[in-house]
């Protein structure tokens, strides 16, 4: 399978910094056997280096656009400047030779250049005549092999095909093989015709790029919830600490809304840099605003990034949140390792527009660009686009996260008579539950409050919505069933975990491309594959049972009839919909505080679930839920007998025989 993983990493562009790549004329080398500095063996030293400072905006392969001295500065004859970059230790390379020219041409074939394939055999087989020798980068980056062989009478063929042949595990990608030829001439200042200690550059260029994630803290909510978001930037190369721009843009939905007043600062979590078992390495100072003309460039010195909230353009959204490092922050990782990652946390609540039954999304993107011009397009929403100079990569597309949902329910009642059909007004209940899982919610004067898993928490009520929970019974708000007996809760969590329908997100790819001088789209590395666009793809429905396994395949299949797509990830699908529901993680009641009048208040209370038992599945094997209201029937008080029965005439008799006793002392006592 194609996948992310697979795809990311190093993608290798090598550089060669020497005078003679290949084949090296006796003519050119201008000596003859008679120099002074003819010796029988030499040395040729591998730098493995991570994006260095020279990029050649040619095609890679060509070998006459491979330029330089040969020395140990890789001084580069296209820029003049001394060759740097980050070393990368435990990097072997394997070299054999010396090559004969039916055996470079075998290598380099109809193309001209030599493929990996094509060196690894040549290298596996060894043929007659030649020598292998391996060895591994050290902490510098280089590998050394001395005393190679020279043929003094013919300093033309002492070629040397050089292989990468292992890589560390952080390390997906390897250098293209090259062929070098030991010694090579020096350059005209210099005394000694030639070159015996040839340095040779093999440079890589990344293509392992930072990730993002996006995650929510539950896929339910009540409208009394805090709904906790946090997005990462993970997958952090190595070189991000070099990097020219990094930025996130999250567009919030227009049913969600930030807490307070703008900037909207309660809003906004701390942003760090945490390892990758959650440990905070490093917090970053942020710089909030709502300022449109403030950006990572203008702000104060001393911040690590700027937090700029506002107003989203997007049709069907509502606020925003920009984050973007300044040059200060985007330092502050470059001793990042593998496996950190930085934590962009933020809260919002559910607003008035929402409606129950339907799937609030939300979705982060991400922009970058390195250090030498390759990168996506901006995501700052004030300066969505900047023109692209020619000659320099044409930026790719946002990097999109994961779609994160959340959705609440509604629950409708009717207050009856248990022996009829009467329905019973002036019925009093609070809501109660026990979640699974902490609450986070607001106190009565509106601070953010954390109500822990496992105690009985009671709903605070405005307009039949949840507004906030609380664990003082006292500041319940009673819901009362109307003249027709009914009542409802909006603003309700589901009581189960939700498990949305999902969809795979591919890149589409192509090569990386470039602008020429008459503003003509051009291929800039024809070896680096780049992102053209996301597209999707809708899951099957899953239920519980659904394996990793079904999933890979499913997506397997779908590679397969797209070549050019790569898997990126997996997401929630928009609009969002329900595949099944799993875990409980609410545990609601109705307690009856206040009986109608001349009836029985209910003993125990009445539990019910949101959104309701599952009766079915729809058309596509979705499930269906019962919504209909759910009837609390009251017994009626104990009381007097009706008039007119067998029990009024007994009380009339006793009540005539009693007055009728009572004159008959009265009048004994008289006579």
């Amino acid at each position: 399978m194609k996948n992310e993983n697979g795809n990311k990493g190093l993608h290798s562009l090598v550089i060669m910094i020497i005078a003679l790549l290949s084949i090296v004329t006796v003519n050119s080398l201008k000596a003859e056997a008679k120099e002074t500095n003819i010796q029988d063996t030499g040395s040729l030293t591998i730098h493995k280096l991570l994006n260095p400072n020279y990029l050649p905006g040619e095609a890679v392969g060509e070998n006459e656009e491979f330029k330089g001295d040969g020395t140990n500065s890789g001084s580069n004859a296209n820029g003049g400047n001394n060759i740097t970059g980050k070393p990368l230790k435990d990097v072997e390379f394997t070299i054999v030779g010396p090559l004969t020219d039916a055996q470079i041409a075998a290598l380099e074939g109809t193309n001209g250049y030599i493929t990996t394939g094509e060196a690894i055999k040549f290298i596996n087989t060894a043929p007659a005549g030649t020598t292998k020798y391996s060895q591994k980068t050290g902490i510098d980056g280089t590998a050394k092999f001395t005393k190679l062989p020279v043929n003094t009478k013919k300093l033309n063929e002492n070629r040397w095909l050089v292989v990468e042949t292992d890589t560390p595990d952080h390390v997906d990608g390897t250098a293209l093989p090259v062929i070098v030829n030991v010694p090579v001439p020096t350059i005209e200042s210099e005394q000694n015709a030639y070159n015996y200690d040839v340095h040779l550059f093999m440079k890589n260029y990344v293509s392992d790029e930072p990730e993002i994630e996006k995650e929510i803290d539950k896929p339910t909510h009540s409208t009394g919830d805090r709904v906790l978001y946090e997005l990462k930037i993970n997958n952090l190369p190595d070189d991000i600490g070099t990097f020219e721009r990094l930025e996130v843009y999250d567009a919030l939905d227009k049913r969600l809304s930030l807490i307070g007043k703008t900037p909207y600062t309660e809003s906004i979590g701390e942003v760090t840099l945490k390892a990758e078992n959650g440990t905070v390495k490093k917090t970053f100072k942020s710089f909030i605003t709502d300022k449109e003309n403030l950006n990572a460039s203008n702000i104060a010195a001393g911040n690590d990034l700027i937090i700029r909230t506002g107003k989203a353009k997007e049709k069907g959204k509502g606020q925003y949140i920009y984050w973007s490092f300044t040059k200060e922050g985007i330092a502050k990782l470059v001793d990042s390792e593998n496996g950190d990652y930085i934590e962009l946390p933020f809260e919002a609540i559910v607003n008035d527009k929402a409606t129950n039954q339907e799937a609030i999304l939300n979705q982060g993107e991400l922009g970058f660009e390195n250090d030498w011009g390759y990168g996506t397009k901006p995501t700052d929403p004030v300066t969505p686009d900047t023109p692209v100079e020619p000659g320099t990569p044409i930026p790719v597309p946002q990097k999109p996260s994961e779609i994160v949902s959340t959705i609440y329910g509604k629950k409708n009642f009717i207050k009856t008579d248990a022996d009829s059909d009467k329905v019973l007004p002036e019925a009093e209940f609070i809501v109660k539950d026990v979640p699974v899982k902490d609450v986070n919610t607001f106190d009565a004067k509106g601070n953010k409050l954390v109500l822990p898993a496992g105690v009985e928490i009671y709903a605070v009520i405005e307009k039949g919505r949840v507004v906030r929970w609380t664990a003082d019974k006292a500041e319940a708000t009673p819901i009362v069933s109307g003249t027709n007996g009914k009542f409802a809760v909006d603003g309700l969590a589901y009581t189960n975990e939700v498990n949305y329908s999902k969809q795979y997100i591919f890149k589409v790819m192509t090569p990386l491309t470039t602008l020429n001088d008459d503003g003509e789209v051009v291929v800039y590395q024809p070896e680096k594959s780049v992102v053209k666009e996301y597209t999707t793809v809708a899951a099957k429905v899953r239920t519980a049972a659904t394996t990793a396994g079904e999933i890979n395949a499913e997506i397997q299949s779908i590679l397969d009839k797209n070549n050019d797509w790569v898997f990126y990830k997996e997401s929630e699908t928009n609009p969002a919909q329900i595949d099944y529901l799993g875990a409980v993680i609410h545990d609601y009641a109705l307690e009856e505080t206040k009986a109608p009048q001349g009836y029985v208040p209910l003993p125990t209370d009445i539990k019910f679930i949101v959104p309701g038992v599952e009766t079915g599945k729809d058309e596509n094997g979705r499930p269906v839920y019962d919504t209909t209201e759910v009837a609390i029937p009251n017994k009626k008080l104990p009381g007097m007998p009706i008039t007119g029965g067998v029990g009024t005439i007994i009380f009339l008799i006793v009540g005539v025989v009693f007055i009728g006793f009572s004159y008959y002392l009265r009048r004994s006592k008289t006579v």
